[in-house]
């Protein structure tokens, strides 16, 4: 397998939307690459396309319903991620756990967008 060196100026990882993705497209080199996974805070500005033109960018919006789930480099892709979750290696930050009872206070934690970590809903004990 061959090493592959990206530069942080060769492209840009965005899962915010909005401003925070029309602002990044300022620092990244001619020729880069933006990928979008997100919309966090909004929709991409309606000016992207002036905005990928003026450096020659490419841009990809990845959607989840492009993805082979199925695909042999899927699976390993889950092995790894899950093999890091129980090494250590990856840490799950869970914020919160809500019951059918408390499951307000879980939509109330998501609409403050002040929390970072995972909000898990209990279902059964």
């Amino acid at each position: 397998m061959r090493a592959v060196i990206f530069d942080a100026a060769d492209g840009r990882l965005d899962s915010t939307g909005a401003s925070i993705l029309d602002r990044s497209f300022d620092t990244i080199r001619k020729l880069g690459h933006v990928v979008s996974y997100g919309r966090a805070e909004g929709k991409p500005f309606a000016n992207q396309w002036e905005r990928l033109v003026q450096k020659s960018l490419t841009f990809t919006r990845m959607h989840l319903g492009h993805l082979d789930y199925g695909s042999a480099i899927w699976r390993r892709g889950v092995d790894e991620v899950m093999s890091g979750i129980e090494n250590g290696a990856i840490q799950v930050p869970v914020k919160g756990v809500f019951t059918p009872k408390t499951v307000e206070d879980t939509f109330a934690a998501l609409a403050l967008r002040q929390t970072a970590g995972k909000l898990i809903l209990k279902i059964a004990a």
